[in-house]
């Protein structure tokens, strides 16, 4: 019995830790800055599917350690046409502020804006 315990213990803090949508979570952050710059580029009509994040990684930036992700999702329109795209993001180390977002790749963006 108390090797069960345990185990349901390990278990249940495997699955919590390594969660990517928990709530301050650096993929969390990606995703939530991602989905609201989308949101506000909506035409009328036009909806946004989360795909996920295709990549994620540390670069150094004109000086500052930054995390640069590449996120993919999709437009559907009214009539039931979907685009897929992509969005690049340059972040903060700890994801709390967005340096740059933008649909063309480009790591070497200044930070300082």
């Amino acid at each position: 019995m108390k090797k069960k315990t345990v185990f349901l213990i390990a278990l249940a803090t495997i699955s919590i830790t390594s969660c990517t949508l928990m709530p301050g979570s650096d993929q969390w952050k990606i995703r939530l800055a991602a989905t609201n710059y989308v949101q506000g580029k909506l035409n009328a009509g036009e909806t946004m599917d989360w795909g996920y994040i295709d990549r994620k990684l540390s670069r150094e930036v004109n000086g500052r350690e930054c995390k640069c992700a590449e996120v993919k999702y999709r437009i559907k329109s009214s009539h039931g046409e979907s685009d897929s795209k992509t969005l690049y993001l340059i972040m903060s180390e700890h994801c709390d502020s967005v340096y740059n977002i933008s649909e063309s790749i480009n790591y070497q963006n200044d930070t300082n804006k």
